[in-house]
């Protein structure tokens, strides 16, 4: 049986109450003194706005220091596509996009690593014969070698079914050409299609060329030339070519493409927990803003759910099992995505997202390959109130290093801040010296 804590609606901040669940949960058990900490999120793709906003990740960096660890914010350089997410496909351009987006050291107390290094290849290859597809992957070397991973994570949609707990690990630890092996675009599952090739009538030929670090494509008048000796199998994919010169190779025991990458993305997430260790790895799901699709995208869509809680627990699937239960529990939102599907309570919510792909998939995976398990056990945690030194009861805003009888005892120590005697006011107030109603109706006319 599973245990699990989840906060729902209450006079007290969303933050607070995720602090509250990281002591309910037993996070502080895994953090030994000095203990490295990773704390791993999306920071969210440039120009998107619905990621975890930084006040989350300073909370929970305060979290992790008062248990004594020594916390890092962490993310993981993307596969390389000419396409929406080049602003992460570099550690440099990473942390350039991060910082746009509000995350800093100076904004969440924690240095920010990018944990498969400057391009996306400082990884451990970590042996996986219990994966149902995947029997190897490269995990970020910072994650690996860390003593404790908490992955806070924004519970969303995504093009690939969903975006929680499990993508945030099996995506978001591992390294580029991890990402790549995840995806099933490595060279033993890809099919080369020369002749769609168009040559250097092709507007971004040069870019084919460029990107092998290796120097195995070559572009010629009419079409393409590829040494496969020389090919490296990294992470950065030909598949860049509009004309579709690569294509994935149909797998035909799960269905080939798209839904290869959902079984793939759990096997990730098992090497991850198994790089790290099963009793070191916390997770964090904040099931708000809830777009239909990832904070990978550069823009932002509406939520198209209410916000249904702040969610822990020490396996992954169990979360993820929870937080896609209670989500279609609820009504879509009207003017959202979810409105052409009229998706009322009851009916299952993430196939509003492209492709429709079955979310469960990953459930299934993590099951199969003892990531989690789907059996758990909800408790409802209620929170803690605040309360003041005179004993009233207030919502939570607990600020740590603030009491009200440190702020009167300061207050008390300092000169006066207003003259002797009493202020000076003149009452009542004769309004129609400032403002006449009927000169201010003529100006509304346009008279």
């Amino acid at each position: 049986m599973n245990l699990r804590t989840r906060m729902g609606r209450a006079e007290t901040s969303p933050v607070v109450k995720m602090q509250q669940l990281f002591d309910e949960a037993g996070f502080a058990d895994m953090i030994g003194k000095g203990d490295s900490v990773a704390i791993k999120l999306h920071m969210g793709e440039y120009n998107t706005a619905y990621y975890v906003r930084p006040v989350y990740v300073s909370a929970l960096v305060e979290k992790v220091k008062e248990a004594g660890g020594d916390p890092f914010v962490t993310d993981t350089c993307t596969q390389l596509l000419v396409h929406d997410m080049e602003s992460r496909a570099l550690a440099v351009d990473h942390l350039r996009t991060a910082a746009r987006n509000g995350f800093a050291e100076a904004t969440v107390g924690a240095p920010i690593i990018i944990a498969d290094g400057p391009w996306g290849v400082d990884d451990v290859l970590i042996d996986l014969p219990e994966g149902v597809l995947l029997k190897n992957q490269y995990v970020a070397a910072a994650i690996v070698h860390a003593d404790v991973l908490i992955a806070l994570s924004h519970f969303k949609g995504h093009y690939f079914g969903f975006g929680g707990a499990i993508k945030n690990i099996g995506v978001g630890c591992v390294s580029a050409r991890g990402k790549k092996n995840l995806h099933c675009s490595h060279r033993g599952s890809s099919v080369f299609l020369s002749w769609r090739c168009l040559g250097k009538a092709c507007d971004v030929w040069k870019d084919c060329e460029d990107i092998c670090p290796n120097h195995a494509v070559k572009i010629t008048e009419t079409g393409i030339e590829w040494d496969s000796e020389k090919c490296p199998n990294c992470p950065h994919d030909i598949r860049i070519c509009p004309q579709g010169v690569w294509v994935n190779a149909s797998l035909d025991a799960i269905g080939g493409g798209p839904m290869a990458s959902l079984v793939g993305i759990s096997d990730s997430a098992r090497a991850v927990v198994k790089a790290v260790g099963e009793d070191k790895v916390g997770f964090i799901n904040l099931a708000m803003d809830i777009s239909p699709t990832c904070d990978c995208n550069p823009y932002a869509d509406v939520p198209f759910v209410p916000n249904f809680g702040v969610f822990t627990s020490k396996d992954p699937v169990a979360i993820d099992t929870i937080c896609l239960e209670m989500l279609d529990t609820l009504p879509g939102l009207p003017g959202t995505a979810a409105e052409p599907f009229a998706l009322e309570p009851g009916k299952p919510k993430f196939q509003v997202t492209p492709g429709g792909f079955n979310p469960w998939l990953q459930i299934k995976t993590g099951v199969k390959n003892g990531l989690g398990t789907t059996d758990y056990e909800l408790i409802e945690v209620q929170p803690k109130p605040y309360t003041t030194a005179y004993g009233a009861a207030l919502p939570s805003v607990y600020r740590p290093w603030q009491e009200t009888w440190k702020v009167i005892r300061r207050l008390e120590a300092v000169e006066p801040l207003i003259p002797a005697g009493d202020f000076k006011r003149e009452y009542p107030v004769k309004w129609e010296e400032i403002l006449k109603w009927e000169d201010f109706k003529k100006e509304r006319r346009g008279a």
